[in-house]
């Protein structure tokens, strides 16, 4: 569905939107955008405008100061010459005039880098908007619940996975323990990494654990994925598993970013937000590129828990991942920008999950490098192409 050029102009950011699914971040009035614009060229107009928003929620401003001296303090030594004080009031300034969390702050050094380099990341709280105008209006519901998501798309994730979600999937349950005796649980339309578990049956009180699930958190229990020893080779703790964003035109796949993430240590995710690190990686080639990061802003050259070389780490079978994303994001006609989570089992590259509104963090901050230019142009070419269909 084509819903482009509904947008409010805000400066020169033509797709600016709200989307109805986040918290209602205030609407800039026509006073705070003349504020917002004279921030960007005067250090006194920015603490004219920071304090504008200390003064409308002094108990919001001061906790989130906490949080933000939470995460400055690891890294004061980056902060040449700058003290929290004045590293605060620029991170209110970018949040509010950019959208850019306290976090992207920190992982897109962002300290460092000028207005117009700042105004190129695509910003966490934009990011639901652009899914607005672009996927259709039954994708977010699709690839929100965990089981829709694999009953769509069963073919490309060559394992099992089930519903325990109510009373009616206890047969399905004990079905599936007598093929799994070990299987990785999933909280129904959670993120990030938060609630997954992997479980052995023969450690738990199988009905006891059927019935709480279904009573306090329901979701879905998956086949293991064997992960190939190519991959094991980096990291063996966890499903090492690549985030790949894609902008469908028709029937032609873009890819605006591949990401490889690693568990560390004994972790039994490869998510960010869960302690895991991500490096980014070349779409033609295979080959990661970077360094990887987590979003403390560490840096290693090397995997921590295996020692493994990362830059110049050859993904496998990598002809056979990029076609796998491709049939995935041709399935259906209405997902046009998607984020793909695909891992390399002993059966091959495997779907993991689909995201219909995914981080962006870990595809720009690697390099430091916003991707909204790359985005729009494409907004602007999809948008002549629907035009054209019409």
């Amino acid at each position: 569905m084509n819903r482009l050029g509904n947008g409010n102009l805000v400066g020169e950011d033509k797709y600016f939107g709200l989307s109805h699914r986040i918290a209602r971040w205030k609407q800039p009035s026509e006073f705070e955008q003349r504020l917002s614009e004279a921030a960007g060229k005067s250090h006194t107009d920015k603490t004219l405008y920071v304090d504008y928003y200390k003064q409308l929620d002094p108990e919001y401003y001061e906790k989130g100061r906490r949080f933000a001296q939470e995460l400055f303090e690891p890294h004061s030594h980056d902060y040449v010459g700058m003290s929290f004080d004045e590293v605060y009031e620029d991170m209110v300034y970018c949040l509010h005039r950019y959208g850019l969390s306290f976090q992207d702050y920190l992982i897109y050094s962002l300290h460092k880098k000028s207005e117009f380099c700042r105004q190129q990341f695509v910003a966490d709280k934009l990011r639901y908007y652009y899914c607005d105008l672009l996927n259709g209006e039954e994708v977010e519901k699709l690839m929100t619940n965990k089981y829709r998501c694999y009953e769509t798309y069963k073919s490309f994730f060559k394992r099992e996975v089930i519903p325990v979600t109510s009373e009616s999937d206890r047969i399905l349950f004990y079905d599936f323990l007598s093929r799994h005796k070990k299987f990785i649980y999933k909280p129904l339309n959670d993120h990030s990494g938060h609630g997954i578990s992997v479980l052995d049956s023969d450690e738990i009180d199988s009905e006891k654990w059927f019935e709480e699930r279904v009573r306090n958190c329901p979701g879905v229990v998956e086949e293991l994925i064997q992960q190939g020893a190519e991959m094991n080779a980096m990291n063996p703790s966890a499903i090492n598993s690549c985030r790949v964003m894609t902008f469908k035109i028709d029937s032609e796949v873009i890819f605006l970013g591949v990401t490889l993430r690693m568990g560390v240590g004994k972790g039994v995710t490869d998510n960010a937000g869960a302690g895991g690190i991500y490096a980014s990686v070349d779409p033609v080639s295979g080959i990661i590129q970077s360094d990887a990061k987590n979003y403390k802003n560490q840096h290693f050259l090397f995997h921590p828990s295996t020692g493994r070389q990362i830059i110049g780490f050859q993904l496998p079978e990598w002809t056979n991942a990029m076609s796998l994303v491709k049939a995935m994001a041709n399935y259906r006609p209405d997902t046009v920008l998607i984020a793909w989570d695909i891992a390399y089992s002993d059966r091959g590259w495997c779907m993991v999950e689909a995201n219909e509104s995914g981080d962006w963090s870990i595809l720009q901050s690697n390099f430091e490098i916003g991707k909204k230019k790359e985005l729009y142009d494409l907004m602007d070419k999809y948008s002549k192409y629907k035009l054209n269909e019409a």
